[in-house]
């Protein structure tokens, strides 16, 4: 496995790691509410998801509890690129408030889930 730090202001907060041919975005803060962090996270995704023909990118939330909507609509343009280039996404390891926000936003049908990283990594090698 591989890391790479978004950025030197990010390096914090999020981390791009790969595992085989699956890339995995991951943060390391407990909140996704700051702007500058949301926009990381969609350009971190989809840098990760241009690189490649058929991307496989997980985006692990393990820690986190707090998101904004603001990254639900990044995530939306992130599924909307991997989508466009026949790949998967899957959101691993999701609090039970961030799975709430996504029932109660009505995107549970939109996304594709794993319990976490490692389960997501098996989905994407199958």
């Amino acid at each position: 496995m591989t890391s790479h730090p978004f950025d030197q202001n990010m390096d914090q907060a999020i981390e791009s790691t790969t595992f085989g041919d699956v890339s995995i975005v991951g943060f390391q803060t407990g909140s996704l509410l700051d702007e500058s962090l949301v926009r990381a996270l969609e350009s971190t995704a989809l840098n990760a998801a241009v690189t490649v023909d058929r991307p496989k990118l997980i985006v692990d939330f393990e820690g986190v509890v707090h998101l904004t909507s603001a990254a639900l609509g990044a995530l939306l343009t992130i599924r909307r690129e991997v989508e466009g280039r026949q790949g998967i996404l899957i959101l691993a390891s999701l609090s039970p408030a961030i799975d709430e926000v996504f029932d109660i936003a009505c995107l549970r049908p939109v996304f594709a889930f794993a319990a976490n990283r490692s389960a997501a990594i098996d989905l994407c090698q199958a």
